[in-house]
């Protein structure tokens, strides 16, 4: 289980009370040439911006307790594993089934500590890694449910979308699904803010030539190369994309001396 909780970045309350203050001052000076029916809304306006700051407070105070709550269930989990205090790596139990027990049993404590603490970038997180242990416990279907619920609630984070969309593409691939998986990765690979985007569009195209697709697949290989170097590629997947190239390329040298032999 990862240890790296994502938040999104959150204004500090100093920051949030500075903007207020500043607010305020700006109606001041408004109100001293405007007396009268403008103090109803300066009024308005200075309960909105302390709305505001109290929504900040609390949204900050829910992604804390979630943090909190998900990296407590990992101690937990850690401990159960047999892992040293303060390890960060677990010791699989000498029973596989044992295991297999406490991996189903922690992923139903984190979509649990999920749906207790919706909306915040852990229970993303704890979702995704709730479908981790249950694919490694041979449960591939709620593995994949797991990951389904954690790509509803990533929000606009490219990064958490493009690691719950690279696990569905996974499952589905497992499955044979080739075009879901395809599309799946594909999404993933057009998320600029995602780090892994050129992997994930590499998969792509080795899925969509997995489905019989090798006009898509060669269009995402040529564009993967275009983008950049394949070296940062793992090796299965720069091979497969030259491959894909090569047939691009044979396929358009063949086409002239094609079309001129035809009658």
């Amino acid at each position: 289980m990862r240890s790296v909780l994502a938040r999104g970045t959150q204004p500090t309350a100093h920051s949030t009370l500075e903007e207020i203050e500043s607010i305020a001052d700006r109606i001041a000076s408004w109100i001293g040439a405007n007396p009268g029916a403008v103090i109803v809304i300066a009024v308005s306006i200075l309960l909105a911006a302390g709305g505001y700051g109290g929504w900040v407070a609390w949204q900050s105070g829910r992604e804390d307790r979630a943090s909190f709550a998900l990296a407590s269930l990992e101690r937990e989990y850690l401990k159960a594993m047999g892992a040293a205090p303060g390890a960060t790596e677990i010791t699989e139990p000498a029973n596989p089934e044992t295991g297999k027990a406490l991996r189903r049993e922690f992923a139903q404590k984190l979509l649990a500590m999920a749906d207790e603490n919706p909306h915040t970038s852990a229970t993303t997180v704890a979702r995704l890694t709730a479908g981790d242990l249950l694919a490694a416990a041979g449960e591939p279907e709620k593995a994949l449910d797991a990951w389904h619920a954690a790509l509803g609630g990533v929000g606009r984070n490219p990064a958490l979308r493009g690691v719950a969309l690279r696990r569905v593409a996974t499952a589905l691939e497992a499955q044979g699904k080739w075009n879901e998986a395809a599309a799946a990765n594909l999404e993933a690979g057009e998320l600029v803010g995602f780090p892994l985007r050129r992997w994930a569009l590499a998969d792509a195209a080795r899925c969509y030539a997995e489905a019989g697709d090798l006009d898509r697949a060669i269009s995402i290989a040529n564009r993967v190369e275009g983008e950049g170097s394949s070296d940062e590629l793992p090796a299965h997947l720069a091979a497969k994309l030259a491959e894909l190239r090569a047939r691009g390329a044979t396929g358009a040298a063949a086409g002239p001396s094609a079309a001129a032999q035809a009658p």
